[in-house]
């Protein structure tokens, strides 16, 4: 059942990471039983609120516990390369911004083009 969901995470999203940041609505780095259940059977659709609620149990044998990265099977590596790339992604974001605000008037990113 494990393996099987796995499967199924890593087809979708690419890799458990992504899969885990799909679930983690909060951000917070952990999933609780209410972001797993609502991302399984919602917004997945991998089976139903019962299962899915079964299904956490398997990764996390407290139902009022929360779910790691690490208990999903995703190695430390691959955690720390996806967080590292994700704050390489907000740093780039935030630069973008900073360069269109300081940017002379007509020749920011969002106004190249607009007289086209």
């Amino acid at each position: 059942e494990k393996e099987e969901f796995c499967e199924f995470l890593v087809d979708r999203y690419g890799s458990l990471v992504e899969a885990f940041h799909a679930m983690d609505s909060s951000g917070s780095g952990l999933v609780t039983m209410p972001e797993f259940k609502n991302a399984v059977a919602s917004s997945m659709r991998y089976c139903r609120h019962a299962d899915a609620k079964r299904l956490f149990l398997v990764f996390c044998s407290d139902p009022d516990g929360v779910l790691t990265w690490e208990q999903m099977g995703i190695s430390v590596e691959e955690w720390v390369r996806y967080r590292l790339r994700q704050k390489n992604e907000l740093l780039a974001r935030e630069g973008a911004i900073r360069l269109n605000q300081t940017a002379p008037i007509g020749t920011g990113p969002r106004m190249t083009g607009a007289s086209e």
